[in-house]
């Protein structure tokens, strides 16, 4: 009896120590959990009353803190090295607040029935009159190469006098030396141009920059032309018209007393081809005054953002389509396009809160933008288009974890 009642001890005593060792793991799980617990949320005091085993109480914890947490937010794009995504920590399954999405390119655009080339080239027929009357407060700059080492006329508005007369000319002279012509006084040999090579001219006023430095200072005066001024040929009493060059002109803008006058961007009409420059400040296209027709460089494509939608009838708005893709952490994604009237450009943007888009001269324009709808916790927002706008900007509703 006594044999069998140590044998029962013994039971007992293992028992208890196995109970034992299982109550201290199960313990030492809970501790390490609820320590897991306190270090995701180390600055929360109360870890809304977590209680060391309770099934979901982890969940439970990090969905109440992601509540409290909650608030508005704001990302952007800008400074990235690809502006085209845009990636949304600790985010909510709601629509964005408000996005925008911002255009590209370094010019103005045409109007969708003109084609931007890279130059325009007279071959010693062709010229330009702009239309503009040239004083001592005119200031205008230009990219050009001679193609020839005889006489060119970068632009020219003379009196009937000749070059001492009221004249705003700049000359290539045989050899390529720039000389420039400034009320009744001629300045030569300002510098030499390599053949065939763009230079960028510019005079503001009585100062002469090339390729941006200062080349020549000219005795100030006030004075005006009386003609218009001519590009590409000299113009001279209203009449007399010479010293036209083989010159390509790759752009050219003239500025009245600081204000911008012109800006001329070389192109042609896509329904007669015919070849000139489009003024984008006054929309009026500038078509060859001499003989002949202009050679013309290579097609420019502007760099814009919206994609041309070819043989595709859009019952949406426009032709030009941008895709937005919405990616969440699981790799699940959905894509919404929209379409514009025109691609955006610099400067330019839709706003989805206004429910319009915004173009570089001011204007905008009224369109029904879709709601972009964001993942749980981690969401990626890509534009889709072959160029990438600038920026894309966005508020949301976030958490954080402090």
């Amino acid at each position: 009896m006594k044999r069998d009642k140590g044998s029962i001890g013994i039971f007992v005593l293992i028992a208890l120590l196995f109970m034992s060792g299982f109550l201290l793991i199960l313990f030492a799980s809970n501790v390490n959990k609820s320590k897991i617990v306190k270090e995701q949320f180390n600055t929360i005091s109360d870890i809304y009353a977590y209680n060391g085993g309770e099934e979901g109480a982890y969940e439970k914890a990090y969905t109440d803190l992601r509540k409290k947490n909650k608030q508005p937010m704001t990302a952007s794009s800008e400074g990235q090295e690809n502006t085209a995504v845009l990636e949304l920590n600790r985010t909510f399954n709601e629509n964005l607040i408000n996005y925008r999405i911002y255009g590209n390119g370094t010019t103005k655009l045409l109007p969708e029935t003109y084609q931007q080339v890279e130059y325009i080239e007279s071959t010693g027929t062709q010229y330009i009159d702009t239309g503009f009357v040239p004083d001592s407060n005119t200031s205008i700059v230009m990219m050009a190469s001679n193609t020839s080492s005889s006489n060119a006329c970068l632009y020219c508005a003379r009196g009937t006098s000749g070059y001492r007369d009221n004249t705003y000319s700049a000359f290539l002279i045989a050899g390529n030396t720039l000389r420039i012509d400034y009320n009744k006084t001629q300045y030569g040999n300002i510098m030499t141009a390599a053949k065939d090579i763009p230079y960028v001219y510019m005079q503001n006023k009585n100062y002469i920059y090339v390729n941006g430095e200062l080349v020549k200072t000219l005795t100030e005066s006030e004075f005006s032309s009386e003609y218009n001024m001519y590009l590409m040929a000299s113009h001279q009493g209203g009449t007399n018209i010479g010293n036209i060059g083989e010159v390509k002109l790759y752009y050219c803008k003239i500025w009245n007393n600081g204000i911008l006058a012109r800006e001329f961007i070389p192109c042609y009409r896509k329904s007669d081809n015919v070849v000139g420059m489009y003024d984008v400040v006054n929309n009026v296209f500038y078509t060859n005054n001499g003989t002949g027709n202009f050679n013309m460089g290579d097609i420019l494509n502007e760099d814009v953002v919206g994609d041309e939608v070819i043989n595709t009838v859009d019952t949406n708005y426009g032709k030009y389509q941008i895709s937005i893709r919405i990616t969440g952490q699981d790799g699940k994604s959905l894509t919404t396009d929209l379409f514009l009237k025109q691609a955006l450009g610099a400067n330019e943007y839709i706003d989805y809160k206004l429910g319009k888009v915004v173009r570089i001269d001011g204007t905008e324009e009224t369109i029904d933008l879709p709601q972009l709808e964001l993942y749980e916790d981690y969401t990626e927002i890509e534009v889709l288009t072959d160029v990438a706008p600038s920026k894309i900007e966005v508020e949301y509703v976030g958490y954080t974890l402090d």
